[in-house]
């Protein structure tokens, strides 16, 4: 019994699992407080673990620490909050910043955290890659047409690609020169 009220003032799930198996085995009554404390606890564990997005992590994390959950636990979901924030962070800068290669670096961090900037930086990954791709195509082939396309598109979907857009641009002066 003692080991089993010191597993519920602890209020970590994993001793008190063990503690309330051995009470059950050792045929203690009256331990369905105990079992629905367990419950309790677990419910909140799960409410942190499958929280979507930075919003409901935090308020699962504040329902946690009033919950008086133990520091480990609580640290590790402070911990993962922190990399949803940073994630966030990082999505911003990369959407700001408008080139492909740290967008696209800037995705694969934070795929499966569901972040509010995931859609709309995978939406703009979307364009400014096809714009990209229009632009080495355009230059490659040489033609004013293609050139001219191609930049439209790099102005409509704000790519940032300095050094590609001015060498279509010193192409396409050049071809419309000859």
């Amino acid at each position: 019994q003692e080991s089993l009220n010191q597993a519920i003032a602890a209020r970590d799930p994993s001793p008190l699992r063990t503690a309330l198996r051995q009470a059950i085995d050792a045929g203690l009554p009256d331990l369905e407080e105990a079992a629905m404390f367990l419950c309790e606890l677990e419910h909140w564990i799960l409410d942190m673990e499958s929280a979507e997005g930075l919003d409901k992590l935090q308020h699962a994390l504040e329902a946690g620490l009033r919950a008086r959950l133990p520091k480990t636990i609580l640290d590790y979901y402070r911990q993962r909050l922190h990399q949803r924030v940073e994630a966030e962070a990082a999505l911003q800068a990369a959407m700001a910043a408008a080139r492909t290669p740290p967008l696209a670096e800037a995705l694969k961090a934070a795929e499966g955290m569901s972040l509010p900037s995931e859609r709309p930086a995978a939406a703009l990954w979307k364009a400014l890659d096809i714009s990209e791709k229009l632009l080495r195509a355009a230059l490659e082939a040489m033609s004013i047409e293609d050139l001219e396309r191609a930049l439209a598109s790099a102005k409509e979907s704000g790519l940032l690609e300095l050094g590609l857009i001015e060498e279509a641009s010193s192409m396409l002066a050049s071809l419309n020169t000859d």
